[in-house]
Formats: C-alpha cells, sequence, structure tokens
C-alpha cells in the first residue's frame, strides 16, 4: 500500500509543476517531501541548505493537487506519507479543548516516488560535406516521448535548423519522416541499438568483402582481392569501451572502406573493382559523412550510421562487382538514431532527391543536380 505521485499533465516540462496523488491504503490526506532533485533546481538548493536533506513540499486531501517548483529537467524524488485524518467524537468541552482536535495516523508506511520531468535533447544530423540539421526530442524517465504545440508548444521530434538547402531537402524526405516518426515513445536503449555488437559485426564482415570471399565478387580481370584494406580493420577490437575507443573505430573503419571502394591501397590505385576488364571504382555509393578526428559520440554514432549505408549499397552494387555480396553483410540492427542518421545521410548525397512537397521541383532539381543556393526574398538589388 503507497501513495502515488503524478505530474498534470502526464508529461510534463520545466518550470511549476502540478503534482497529484492518489492513495491506496484508505487514507484522505497525504504528506510529502522532497529528498532530492537535479542539479541547479531551487528544490536542490533548499535540500543543500537543510541538515536534514528533506525539504517539506505539501500537506493536504489527497485528491488535492499541488504546486511545485521543478524548473530543471530531470528526476525528482520525494518521501510520501499516506494520513487518516478525522474530526473527534468528542467535539472538545471548550475553545481549545485538545480532546476536540482532529487526530491523524499514519495509514501506511512511508514510501518513495520518483517523478520525472522532461529534459529537451538535440543531436547533430549530416555532415559539413551536405549541411547539418538539429533534431530535437523531450524525453522523460528512460523515453522519448512526442510533443505537441497544444501541449508543450512545440512539435518534437523535429528536425530543425538545416544549415544548407540540401540538408533542408533531407528533413523533408518521406523516408526520413518514416524513420523520424520511429523515434516517438522509444525507449532511449533502442535508440542508440548495441553498438557493440554493431561495431563487431563491421569489423567481421567488411574485411571478408574485402578479402573478395574467395574470388566470387572482385573477379575482374585481373581478380584483385583487397588484402591492403583489411588488416587495419581487422586487428581493433569490436567491442570499444570509450567515447574515444568508438570514435577510433569508425575513423578506421570510414577510412578503409572509403579507399577500397575508390580503388586505392592507400598508396596507389589498384584495381579491387575491375569489372569487365575495366577500372571501375564505385564513387555512387560513397560514404557522405566526414572521417571522425575526435571523441564525440554525437559524430561517431552519424558515422557509424553512414559506414553502415555506404557499405550495405556498395556489396549489393552489380556494376562494380561480378554478384552481389549476399554472404558477407551487416545483420546487426542499427539502433533508431543510427537508422535516421543514414537514412539522412541518403537523402543528402543525391542528385535527384524525392522532391518535398512544399518546395518547386525544379528548384530542387537545380539545387542537386548543379549547386544552385536559393536566394531569400526581397534581397537587396
Amino acid at each position: 500500500m503507497a501513495i502515488t505521485l503524478t505530474t498534470v499533465p502526464d508529461y510534463a516540462l520545466p518550470g511549476v509543476v502540478s503534482l497529484a496523488t492518489s492513495a491506496s491504503a484508505g487514507g484522505n490526506y497525504v504528506e510529502y517531501w522532497c529528498t532530492n532533485a537535479p542539479p541547479g533546481s531551487s528544490l536542490r538548493a533548499a535540500l543543500d541548505a537543510d541538515e536534514a536533506n528533506r525539504v517539506h513540499i505539501h500537506k493536504g486531501g489527497v485528491d488535492s493537487p499541488h504546486d511545485a517548483d521543478m524548473e530543471i529537467g530531470g528526476a525528482y524524488t520525494f518521501a510520501c506519507q499516506e494520513l487518516t485524518k478525522n474530526a473527534s467524537t468528542h467535539g472538545g468541552g471548550y475553545t481549545g479543548d485538545p480532546t476536540g482536535f482532529e487526530s491523524e495516523t499514519k495509514a501506511a508506511a512511508e514510501n518513495t516516488q520518483t517523478v520525472y520531468v522532461g529534459q529537451k535533447l538535440n543531436c547533430r544530423l549530416g555532415s559539413g560535406v551536405f549541411g547539418t540539421a538539429e533534431l530535437l526530442m523531450w524525453a522523460w524517465n528512460n523515453t522519448v516521448r512526442p510533443t505537441t504545440i497544444k501541449s508543450h508548444g512545440e512539435i518534437t521530434p523535429a528536425i530543425i535548423k538545416p544549415s544548407t538547402v540540401i540538408a533542408e531537402t533531407a528533413a523533408l524526405d518521406t523516408t526520413v519522416a518514416t524513420k523520424l516518426a520511429a523515434l516517438e515513445d522509444a525507449l532511449a536503449p533502442l535508440l542508440i541499438g548495441n553498438l557493440n555488437s554493431l561495431c563487431d559485426d563491421m569489423r567481421t564482415q567488411i574485411p571478408l568483402h574485402f578479402n573478395n570471399n574467395g574470388g566470387v565478387y572482385h573477379n575482374g580481370a585481373p581478380p584483385e582481392p583487397d588484402i591492403d584494406n583489411d588488416t587495419e580493420i581487422e586487428r581493433m577490437t569490436g567491442t570499444p569501451t570509450t567515447p574515444a575507443g568508438f570514435a577510433t573505430f569508425a575513423s578506421i573503419v570510414w577510412r578503409r572502406l572509403h579507399n577500397h571502394m575508390a580503388n586505392w591501397s592507400g598508396s596507389a590505385d589498384t584495381p579491387y573493382h575491375n569489372a569487365g576488364g575495366v577500372f571501375t571504382p564505385d564513387y555512387a555509393n560513397a560514404l557522405a559523412s566526414s572521417q571522425p578526428g575526435d571523441s564525440d559520440m554525437m559524430v561517431t554514432t552519424g558515422v557509424l550510421g553512414d559506414i553502415h549505408r555506404a557499405y550495405m549499397a556498395h556489396i549489393d552494387d552489380v556494376t562494380v562487382h561480378s554478384a552481389q555480396d549476399v554472404t558477407n553483410t551487416l545483420s546487426v540492427a542499427l539502433g533508431l538514431i543510427l537508422d535516421l542518421h543514414q537514412a539522412f545521410f541518403d537523402a543528402q548525397r543525391k542528385l535527384s532527391p524525392t522532391n518535398p512537397t512544399t518546395r518547386n521541383p525544379g528548384a530542387t532539381v537545380l539545387i542537386h543536380g548543379c549547386g544552385c543556393r536559393e536566394v531569400a526574398p526581397n534581397y537587396a538589388r
């Protein structure tokens, strides 16, 4: 038996938050204290100033919501006590008679409740090659929840602030929109996915493709398995444990995959892709991201998504291979945000992308096909 403490509405934004209670032990009163709050909040400051580390918030009827200052997003912890409060049957014989006071008894043991106030998050999509945009999300507890203008003042998840028209095209792409919608009500671990399993899959399968799988795929004239770009990938751990480790992994795989697709050994042109005796580097599926150079996981996860996109498109391409490589595929599912990253990169790199419904088709063709720039209206003449 315990008190349940909830916000009104369910997914509250930082600020003055209304807290509602329900009691399960038959009591008619509740009392609760804040015992932990996010750094920077007024409740955290009050807790730090209180020797008991316990700040009284409210005492009142079960059905009486109470406002509390919760201006910083995060988790707030409360100690809650359910009470039964009744008028005395005696009523008292004189003014102030103690026997006329209301009785107050604990209806159940004190219990702890955690209340979550939304935290606003952003993530960069794209890269400096074609432009970037900002992914916005709100998280409560362990889940990303959709927000609306009516309830929260803005629509999220959303892609905003494209730095180029090409990035804007990607933000409006229908596949990107589908991947964006998949973030709604998704648990945070599903958004990230199992990065260790993904890296281990890449470390295993990508060199196997480079090595030609027995001459089935890279069997031009002459056959030329790629034994130049595989070793550096193979000798890495497939299970990085730090942001720097993931960045190093992504950087090495990015460079070696780029070299392989471009028929470059690292020091000379090499005919890994030599279909029909014609030197055939794979530029059609080229990486759209930039090689990562630091340990920013925002950059690294985007690059891993782009590596996945470029590699899977490359091994399916029979214009540079004698057959599709259906053996050395990446089988580990991408996290939802990595899936969004690769869709965004894919939309950016197309010369003839799907035209957004809100743009003139001719403008999209010219912007992507020959690099035209959109000029703001009412520009100075």
